[in-house]
């Protein structure tokens, strides 16, 4: 995958460019501020034009990476709600199992990742420690 941008040249393994773009269609979903939302808008548009060129079918997957993307987005959301500074004992609870939490689901999403890689013969594969 290609960006001939003004960063020059990009090269990246498929699963990263369907992860980003289910990433993008959930800031699609969330954000508000029009500003944001035009780049958005003409982020994912141009990565959904490369998907296609490139004739994969990962629907199934893609499906299921944004669910697990919403949901380390929800887990982000609620743990921004506690201060940065003194944590009582069941704030500490709760951060403790909102990270769980997201550390499961980033699991999920690199073993989605994986599968991406092995159903397209990528000849770039991304590697993680935990998987």
């Amino acid at each position: 995958i290609r960006d001939t941008s003004v960063t020059g040249v990009q090269t990246c393994a498929l699963p990263i460019l369907i992860d980003k773009i289910t990433i993008l269609q959930i800031k699609q979903d969330e954000f508000s501020d029009e500003v944001k939302l035009a780049n958005v808008r003409k982020e994912l548009r141009e990565l959904n034009k490369l998907a296609a060129e490139l004739n994969v079918n990962v629907v199934k997957e893609m499906s299921e990476l944004r669910k697990v993307n919403a949901i380390i987005w929800a887990n982000e959301d609620d743990a921004r709600q506690f201060p940065s500074d003194n944590w009582t004992a069941v704030d500490a609870f709760d951060i403790a199992t909102i990270a769980m939490a997201t550390y499961e689901a980033n699991t999920r999403r690199a073993q989605i990742k994986k599968q991406i890689n092995e159903k397209c013969g990528s000849n770039i594969v991304e590697e993680k420690s935990y998987t």
